[in-house]
């Protein structure tokens, strides 16, 4: 059995912060998307990156960028719950 008082590292991630990370990395990947489809209505020079695309292409890209980014925090997610109930098990199986 594991001795009474744990020492946890503190680095577990909090579902909440994972939730708030997952809005802002989506709102800005739709921000950057907007900005460069802009280009695409003006003379000025698009970034390296997108030269020779099309407009579907860009899209495709963001959209293959929000679906990464959504199956990232669907993990880190999944991690963060799994890391509370172990912690919950360790601590209620070591009270005296």
């Amino acid at each position: 059995m594991i001795s009474g008082n744990q020492n946890f590292s503190g680095e577990n991630q909090d579902i909440q912060d994972i939730g708030q990370w997952y809005g802002i990395n989506v709102e800005a990947i739709k921000r950057y998307k907007k900005y460069i489809l802009s280009f695409f209505h003006t003379d000025e020079n698009i970034p390296e990156q997108f030269l020779g695309m099309t407009v579907n292409q860009v899209n495709e890209h963001f959209t293959a960028l929000l679906r990464e980014v959504e199956n990232s925090f669907s993990l880190n997610a999944v991690a963060a719950i799994e890391a509370k109930f172990r912690i919950d098990y360790i601590v209620r199986s070591t009270k005296s």
